[in-house]
């Protein structure tokens, strides 16, 4: 290998003679690798062990017995020496250089600390009916719906249950009630009491009583639980590489010279496409699009999701109050084996029963196909299997599902609902496709079909359904849509036709259908209110079997939400109302609102009628307390709360002006945005008639290092004057000391500064 020195103009390229170590700036295919010491003998250069360690080159190259290392004997590597910049340009084969690594979910791995401060939020739901007005006392019914959460800094106690009342009596029944723990850096929850059981992807869940502790991907909703697709590159130089969805510009990174990999392209569930554009240096530019799918189904690899549940069946949900039965103990477990691959399995076991389960799924590019298979044993013995296909390629989706049980399966829910249970299907399988018209819109065809046993276990009437879509969005948000029934079991048909437009804020729509015996219609015009505080209203008219009308109402306000209706259906008038909301206590302060939402915060601010802020968005005013509550906050995710500085008087020192809160679930957090109490003063300074003090002079407080401003017309101020303190104004040619006293903003009377013939500040 020769090197060649680059000297300066006119001069021809010569060999560099033997030299001593000469400190060269180092580059690798224009990356900046620092200063090294490079000693040339002959056509060789020599660097140092650690300074061959930061040229980053994956080369199986030894050092000699000097402890340095040849560049001149590495095959892929050139070199060239620019004598009048003193520097070295090495150029590397690509492939020697280190694989470059970037995660566009590298925020997966952030968890936010969540907290609640402790307090209890109560939810209502009240409901009457006068389900015929012509007989008003015989059709009136009421009845609510109550849910109460009392929560701490370590724990969540909740309950909930309904109550309703009629002409014929009146029933009341407990839904659940538990104690919760939930740890989100793990994400784990452990409940105490009533719980719905984890199932695998082809079980069934239940209801029961007891210990639930497993999985809970909820308490990290920023966490991307799927397997995302990656995308690997090379480039000889410098470059900057852009990720497109579409028209929207994704991610954008600078990558150095060598292989790259960006891990966890984002896509959404199902399939989509992503254009990587690479520009290096010279402005070259390639790019290349690449199809993306993924699965519900599927976890990230090294991710699982696992339950374990311990107790008693509910009997009579809704029902009863404390119906537990039969004795259960439960445990399933997914993992992520692979980018494309995850398995499954599960067990359970109650009196007479025994059932072992197992599921996969595996993704094989544009689509992934799972299957599970579990056996049953006890009373009875059988099994049941599943096989599910879904697949995107261009404009076409594929889907299918299947599964078949035999007479003797049974798991946990059979045990549930007396002696039958609540059998499985012996056969349920359902396919269809859907096709992207472009501009044509959407198309889609499926075929359901379904073997039910019934509680006593007899084989029900199998039904088969055949469905055809046909779906055409509209300009100005305009929407047609026709849909297409056939029943195959009882060969009866039907036919409906919709169409929306949007109108004056509101929606407004046609529908009108054939059942194969006589036609329907329905119009309607819906306007609803606004989620945040508002009016909206409903009207419909239609025709089926006779004349149906509707009109129907719902406000919105801070405190309660309201709502009611009046229908005429053949003659038969009907009046309905409704009010929901909520009691929040939080910190010794009890709120009445319309809807909680995940969690809420209590904000004080410190004085009333101050702008608070969610997401810099106005969302409450503070009260004569100085506090206002905001709802609807995102349960173990970052919310930003702040308050308007220039809300609060004059004279008030804000310090803090946002805060960055993660509540936890059903719960509250108490945010604090105060003014830091000070005793702020603004005074002005006179040297008597005719003598100005010169704006900018500076001006030391007794006792205070920091020296502070005299701003125009000799006005001075003072952050925090607790106490009476002299200060010393320096004029430029001479000094004058003044005296000042603690007043409120604006009421200091003029202050005079004596003149100081000498003396130190």
């Amino acid at each position: 290998m020769t090197l060649v020195v680059a000297l300066p103009a006119r001069a021809d390229p010569v060999l560099l003679p033997t030299l001593l170590p000469t400190l060269l700036d180092v580059s690798v295919n224009g990356r900046a690798a620092g200063v090294m010491a490079v000693q040339a003998q002959g056509e060789h250069l020599f660097v140092s062990a650690a300074d061959f360690r930061k040229l980053a080159l994956s080369v199986p190259a030894k050092p000699d017995a000097e402890g340095r290392y040849d560049l001149a004997a590495i095959a892929g590597v050139k070199a060239q020496q620019d004598g009048a910049e003193q520097r070295l340009l090495l150029t590397a084969d690509p492939a020697l250089l280190p694989r470059q690594l970037y995660d566009l979910a590298a925020g997966n791995g952030d968890v936010p600390v969540a907290r609640s401060d402790t307090g209890a939020i109560f939810r209502y739901d009240l409901s009457t009916t006068a389900a015929d007005l012509s007989h008003f006392g015989a059709g009136l019914s009421g009845g609510g719906d109550f849910a109460l959460d009392v929560f701490t800094p370590d724990a969540r106690i909740t309950a909930s249950g309904f109550a309703t009342a009629g002409a014929t009596g009146w029933h009341a029944a407990r839904l659940d009630s538990a104690l919760v723990f939930e740890k989100p850096g793990d994400m784990t929850e452990l409940v105490l009491g009533d719980s719905i059981s984890g199932a695998s992807a082809f079980g069934r869940a239940v209801r029961f009583g007891g210990v639930h502790w497993g999985r809970d991907f909820s308490l990290r909703p920023g966490l991307v639980t799927q397997p995302l697709p990656a995308f690997f590159g090379r480039s000889e130089v410098p470059a900057t590489i852009d990720v497109y969805s579409g028209a929207a510009k994704l991610y954008e990174q600078q990558v150095d010279p060598g292989p790259f990999e960006l891990r966890n392209l984002p896509v959404l569930t199902g399939g989509g496409s992503a254009t990587i554009v690479t520009r290096d240096l010279l402005g070259r530019q390639t790019s290349q699009t690449i199809a993306l799918y993924t699965d519900a189904g599927l976890l990230a690899p090294g991710l699982d999701s696992w339950s374990l549940d311990a107790g008693f069946l509910r009997a009579d949900y809704g029902r009863a109050s404390l119906g537990y039965d039969t004795p259960l103990l439960s445990a399933g477990w997914r993992g992520g084996i692979t980018g494309a691959l995850t398995l499954g399995a599960e067990a359970q076991a109650a009196p007479g029963l025994m059932q072992f389960g197992g599921d996969g799924e595996w993704s094989f590019g544009f689509g992934a196909v799972s299957a599970g298979l579990a056996a049953s044993g006890g009373d009875t013995a059988g099994w049941q299997a599943a096989l599910s296909l879904h697949a995107l390629e261009g404009p076409f989706s594929v889907f299918g599902d299947m599964r078949l049980a035999s007479r003797g399966f049974r798991d946990l829910a059979a045990q549930m609902g007396g002696k039958g249970g609540f059998l499985p299907p012996r056969l349920r399988y359902q396919a269809g496709i859907t096709a992207d018209l472009d501009a044509g819109g959407t198309l889609g065809l499926s075929w359901l079909a379904i073997k039910q046993p019934d509680l006593t276990g007899a084989m029900a009437p199998a039904r088969q359904l055949l469905s055809a879509t046909w779906s055409l969005p509209l300009p100005d948000g305009m929407f047609l849509a026709l849909t297409g029934f056939h029943d195959l079991s009882s060969h009866a048909d039907a036919l409906q036709l919709a169409f929306n437009i949007p109108l004056d804020g509101g929606l407004a729509g046609v529908t009108t259908g054939w059942d194969g015996d006589a036609a329907n219609g329905l119009a309607r015009y819906d306007n609803p209110a606004d989620p945040d505080g508002g009016l909206g209203y409903r009207l419909a008219a239609g025709w089926q079997d006779g004349m149906r009308l509707r009109a129907e109402t719902d406000w919105v306000g801070d405190h309660v939400a309201l709502d009611g209706g009046v229908s005429l259906d053949r003659g038969t008038a009907a009046l309905r109302a409704n009010a929901r909301g909520s009691l929040v206590l939080l910190r010794g302060s009890l709120f009445a609102t319309h809807d909680p939402g995940g969690a809420v915060a209590l904000v004080e601010a410190g004085q009333k009628n101050i702008r608070i802020y969610r997401e810099n968005r106005p969302v409450a005013v503070s009260d004569d307390d100085g506090e206002a509550l905001l709802t609807g906050l995102n349960a173990f995710a970052p919310n930003r709360i702040a308050v308007e500085a220039r809300d609060y008087d004059f004279d008030t020192l804000v310090e803090k002006t946002e805060s960055i809160v993660v509540p936890r679930r059903a719960s509250g957090v108490v945010v604090d945005l105060k003014p830091v109490s000070r005793h702020p003063l603004l005074v002005t300074v006179t040297r008597g008639i005719a003598m100005a003090t010169p704006p900018g002079a500076r001006v030391m407080l007794d006792g205070q290092t920091m020296p502070l401003t005299l701003g125009r017309d000799g006005q001075l101020f003072v952050a925090d004057l607790e106490h009476p303190r002299g200060a010393v104004i320096d004029l430029g040619t001479s000094r004058c000391r003044v005296w000042l006293r603690p007043a409120s903003m604006g009421d200091a009377p003029p202050q005079l500064c004596l003149r100081m013939a000498h003396g130190p500040y």
